[in-house]
């Protein structure tokens, strides 16, 4: 289905550019060609210290984000549909059309060169910084490093990390809800009434409700902050002596605990709306903490479920897993066997494309076995002799170099298609040499379509070309001859001609 949709995708383009392109106010582009001139100089110089100061800061080399950033830096024709969407809506005039797709024509040119010398570029960009911004950079990668190197050997943020992700998150959520929550409380006003059901009603049922909402997170950021304190008293008693570490644990754990419940308020009250609505607030609040004692054990319950699912979502990337470009025994080394995984990928015209694995039987015929076959990014472990390969596959092949190696030869073997098929058919110039079988003999006599399955559409003797020759034109030693035909045929005929005549040509 790729192969088939890359032509469609490509009239796609051709009319996208070119349906742009009729758009274009030339004379607007002219006019404007200083701001594009202008633009471009700004875009480039923008988009190089934005992605180069970035990379830096996560600690890429100075000269690989400079590299990374001189690629980055033309402007997509996704700005043309921007520019075309604001100038309908009245937002910017239409001049801003023409820039658009000038900045992006100046930037595009302009990134082929960018990216061939972004290495010398890069190179004199760093000559020329100042050394004490050298400086203060190399520490910091250095800091950086360290901090990394830390932080992989703690096991301290080993144990802590995932519940402060979690806090993270949570809070995050409380505080979306605190930011749109008078909005919506309106809104509801104004569609049910502000008197509903009785004085008030829609707002104090709104914000008890909010309340119950936001109270799952609030118990979950008060259960991990209970968890990280008791881990960090723990972590932080160790050196102390046996007698005293039962009451040192009790005491950072507990001021933990009373700086996380002050810094939670001050947290809430900094996002809870202002005016009548915040008393609304407080007094369901306060409502909810007395449904709180009463309904521990089942928040306590709910908040692991809850914790089970965030660390489904969020996961730490720390288990072995297998995408489409690997597999769990490609690492794996059994030097006493000599055996090895290697992969293969069939081309378009390969002679197994269709054919099943037991069809291809590359097991008996060669001792390798097909562990995998890797399709459109999807990975088929394991497949059964039924499976069909098919172009574009990537085949892991399980054996030692010799076997691999011969079902290599197999599998990338392209088939030479002997049709008339049009993407079969090619032209090709071959040489009639002295001595050749073909000289003298005019086409009459030689018969090419007929004889060899090739045609000859044109002769060029000397300055002089012949198109379409006739049957009557009689070849000559040295002329060079435009044959047409499948690669086979073609090759055929190239070496019948080149072979020197030791009979009369018939």
């Amino acid at each position: 289905m790729e192969r088939i949709f890359e032509g469609m995708r490509d009239v796609f383009s051709a009319v996208f550019f070119v349906a742009i392109g009729l758009q274009i106010d030339v004379r607007a582009l002219i006019e404007a060609w200083w701001m594009v001139l202008g633009l471009a100089v700004f875009t480039l110089a923008v988009r190089v210290g934005a992605v180069s100061t970035a990379l830096t800061l996560i600690g890429t080399p100075q000269k690989v984000a400079l590299r990374a950033a001189l690629v980055a830096t033309p402007i997509g024709e996704f700005s043309f549909i921007i520019a075309q969407l604001g100038i309908a809506a009245a937002v910017v005039p239409p001049v801003y059309y023409p820039l658009a797709v000038g900045l992006s024509l100046v930037t595009s040119l302009t990134a082929p060169m960018l990216t061939r010398k972004a290495e010398p570029i890069a190179d004199l960009i760093l000559r020329r910084q100042p050394r004490w911004l050298a400086t203060v950079l190399t520490s910091y990668h250095d800091w950086l490093e360290k901090v990394r190197d830390r932080r992989a050997g703690s096991m301290l943020w080993k144990l802590t990390r995932k519940r402060v992700i979690q806090i993270v998150v949570e809070l995050l959520f409380v505080a979306g809800l605190l930011v749109f929550a008078e909005p919506m409380e309106q809104t509801l006003s104004a569609w049910l009434g502000a008197d509903w059901l009785f004085p008030g009603g829609p707002r104090v049922l709104f914000w008890a409700g909010l309340v119950a909402l936001a109270l799952m997170p609030l118990f979950a950021v008060w259960r991990n902050v209970g968890a990280l304190a008791m881990i960090l008293a723990e972590f932080s008693t160790q050196t102390q002596p046996p007698a005293q570490q039962e009451r040192m644990r009790a005491l950072i754990s507990n001021g933990i605990r009373l700086v996380a419940t002050v810094a939670l308020v001050v947290w809430v009250a900094s996002f809870a709306p202002a005016g009548a609505a915040r008393w609304t607030l407080l007094g369901s609040l306060l409502v909810v903490m007395v449904a709180l004692l009463l309904l521990r054990r089942r928040l306590v319950y709910w908040h692991s479920e809850l914790e089970v699912g965030l660390q489904d979502v969020l996961g730490d990337g720390t288990g072995p897993r297998m995408s489409g470009n690997s597999a769990p025994w490609a690492g794996s080394k059994h030097e006493e066997w000599a055996l090895g995984v290697s992969d293969c990928v069939i081309p378009d015209l390969a002679e197994c494309s269709g054919r099943t694995l037991a069809q291809l039987g590359l097991r008996s015929r060669f001792g390798c076995t097909v562990v995998g076959v890797e399709r459109q990014g999807c990975m088929i472990t394991l497949p059964g002799p039924g499976e069909a390969l098919f172009p574009r596959d990537k085949v892991l092949l399980l054996g030692t170099p010799e076997q691999t190696a011969a079902a290599k030869h197999v599998l990338g073997t392209v088939a030479a298609h002997d049709s008339s098929d049009f993407d079969a058919v090619g032209l090709d110039t071959v040489t009639v040499p002295v001595g050749s079988r073909a000289a003298g003999c005019n086409l009459a006599e030689l018969a090419p379509a007929a004889r060899h399955g090739v045609q000859l559409a044109g002769i060029r003797r000397g300055v002089r070309r012949i198109l379409n020759p006739g049957a009557e034109e009689r070849l000559q030693a040295g002329d060079e001859l435009l044959a047409i035909g499948t690669p086979v045929k073609l090759r055929e005929f190239k070496t019948w001609v080149r072979e020197e005549a030791s009979t009369p040509a018939s």
